[in-house]
């Protein structure tokens, strides 16, 4: 029979156990509890933080030193021990030891535990220290982790932002929560500005009011990919012209420079192409005509929204793709191929004509001048570099001029008879393609019709006749090569420049062919080569005398035609300058039924 005693104090040690053990799951029930309302109020990304292999071995240690000192830390309260697989203390079979009593820490216990504490490795206090620096991160704070930790992108600038703390970003129908690490990335912004004043408010990070931004979603996605780290391209000039317009609204200055660099979409008739936006700053290319019409795409980063200040705008205006209708796609491939630097085969003489039209079109003058047709051969009887070009192609600033000869004139007696120190002076036109050459030619003017050459017996030198297209342009070429040698030679005023019928000096070095017949120099007597002699040097058969006497005046239609200009400067009787032409190359008809010879068909 049992002892009464005995059944008595076993029930006491039952009910003890019981309500020893209700403390226990009440106090656990109520951390669970705080747990979860930690949790719920969580608003913050987990940073990944390094692992430190070396402190692999006393992370494995400190389990074991944190299971002594967890009871410390609630003095008076029972813990259930842990026990065997059967429950019980195998060295002991008559003590029941399942509950421990943990009352207050002798002095000696205390010691030993600050010595314990004291061996922890310091893998477990860095450990502490980054639990200490979650806590402060979830009350909006950067920790001293995150401060030794930087962003590739700014790791020369802190953090506006706390950098784990998520701020959301409502953009049209769609919530975006971005960590404060990421609007960090580019900043300042309207984003950094918008939270960053809430923060210094005083406003908690519980709190933290949601930014509404009535604007596309979809294009607002890849935004937030940029600011996540990711590197994105615009697809097309949709979506380029849409990125361009929100990082500008936005104010984000590492997007803004991204896409400032980034090839630029332009469609050209019915084909989109994506060009470099540095392939247009070639010498003489820029300004043209997408820089001047589509200046928006063009400007300086500090120029946003040419014409609008964009502090007082509600959104960014509507910008459409650049866009030039009208014009072939094709041909503007072949631009673009040169630009980038290639040889382009010109496939005929209409096709040069569409790529300068287009080039002229566009304003890229510099390549205008690569596209035009010319040549430069070096001239070994002359020893000099000669250039062969158009003469609708000249252009004013590339007109140059080459001394071949100068008298100079004794010095004056006295300072007040000062002039010029040259009596006479010979120079060639020359020329150099603008945005192009870095040295001037010699210039061979090339010219496809509109010149006549006459001459008579009363007036036996050779005189031309300009049509009043090219008398026109000519005339500007020479205006511009006689005020350059001018100033070479210092004049205190012009001379008179004698154009009128401009002279034809036909030399033996000419090669001319003259109704369809090449003229032979062996035939030609030596003097001056006037155009009866030339005439009848290019005959099968010297002519009859009633025939040269019934052409007393020689008269040529020039079909095409090649020549140098010579400037002759003379100081005496007076000052002037004289243009005089020198043939390389003549195709010529002396009548007009060479001239219909020469007609083609339709």
């Amino acid at each position: 029979m049992a002892d009464p005693v005995d059944d008595m104090s076993s029930d006491d040690m039952d009910e003890s156990d019981a309500g020893e053990f209700e403390v226990v799951g009440e106090l656990q029930e109520q951390e669970r509890d705080r747990a979860a309302q930690r949790q719920k109020r969580s608003v913050s990304f987990a940073i990944p933080q390094p692992v430190d292999h070396s402190s692999s071995t006393s992370a494995r240690q400190a389990p074991a030193t944190g299971s002594e000192t967890t009871g410390g830390s609630h003095p008076g309260l029972k813990r259930k021990r842990s026990s065997g697989s059967n429950g019980t203390n195998k060295s002991g079979p008559g003590r029941d030891v399942s509950v421990e009593v943990l009352g207050d820490i002798s002095d000696g216990q205390r010691a030993n535990q600050n010595s314990k504490d004291a061996s922890i490795p310091k893998s477990e206090g860095a450990r502490k220290s980054t639990d200490g620096g979650e806590q402060a991160d979830r009350s909006g704070h950067t920790t001293q982790s995150e401060e030794r930790r930087f962003i590739a992108e700014i790791q020369n600038s802190s953090m506006v932002l706390p950098a784990r703390l998520v701020f959301p970003i409502q953009v049209g129908s769609e919530l975006f929560r971005l960590s404060g690490a990421s609007i960090s990335s580019d900043a300042p912004s309207y984003f950094s500005k918008f939270f960053q004043a809430q923060l210094e408010s005083g406003t908690s990070p519980q709190d933290i009011k949601t930014l509404y931004i009535d604007r596309d979603p979809d294009t607002f996605r890849d935004i937030s990919l940029h600011l996540q780290g990711y590197h994105i391209e615009p697809r097309d000039g949709t979506h380029f012209v849409r990125l361009y317009a929100d990082a500008m609204f936005f104010s984000l200055p590492r997007l803004i420079d991204q896409l400032y660099k980034s090839t630029i979409f332009i469609r050209v008739g019915e084909e989109e192409f994506k060009i470099p936006r540095d392939l247009f700053n070639g010498p003489g290319d820029t300004p043209n005509y997408f820089s001047l019409g589509f200046s928006i795409f063009f400007s300086s980063p500090g120029n946003v929204f040419p014409g609008l200040d964009k502090n007082q705008l509600l959104r960014p205006p509507s910008i459409l793709p650049p866009q030039v209708t009208g014009r072939s796609s094709y041909v503007f491939r072949d631009l673009l191929h040169v630009l980038k630097g290639y040889d382009l085969h010109i496939r005929n003489e209409e096709h040069r004509c569409e790529l300068l039209r287009d080039a002229r079109y566009f304003h890229f003058k510099g390549l205008e001048q690569r596209l035009i047709a010319h040549q430069i051969i070096h001239n070994v009887t002359r020893k000099r570099k000669e250039i062969i070009l158009r003469l609708d192609d000249l252009r004013p600033s590339g007109i140059k001029h080459h001394v071949i000869s100068r008298s100079p004139i004794a010095p004056p007696s006295t300072t007040k008879d000062a002039q010029p120190s040259t009596a006479s002076l010979e120079a060639l036109i020359a020329y150099s393609r603008p945005y192009i050459d870095t040295t001037s030619y010699d210039l061979i003017l090339e010219i496809h019709s509109g010149i006549q050459i006459y001459c008579s017996l009363e007036m036996p030198e050779n005189k031309m006749v300009l049509d009043g297209s090219i008398k026109q342009k000519i005339t500007l070429v020479i205006n511009v090569a006689c005020n350059k040698i001018e100033q070479e030679l210092g004049l205190a005023e012009r001379p008179e420049v004698v154009f009128g019928d401009p002279k034809a000096i036909i030399e033996r070095s000419a090669h001319v062919k003259l109704d369809g017949r090449a003229i032979d120099w062996r035939n030609v007597e030596e003097g001056p080569n006037d155009l009866s002699k030339l005439w009848i040097a290019s005959l099968p058969e010297p002519p009859e005398d009633e025939e040269v006497e019934a052409r007393s005046t020689e008269r040529w239609t020039v079909g095409k035609s090649q020549w140098r200009l010579k400037v002759v400067y003379e100081r005496e009787p007076r000052p002037r300058m004289v243009v005089d032409w020198e043939a390389v190359r003549i195709e010529a008809v002396s009548s007009e039924a060479g001239w219909n010879e020469e007609r083609g068909w339709l």
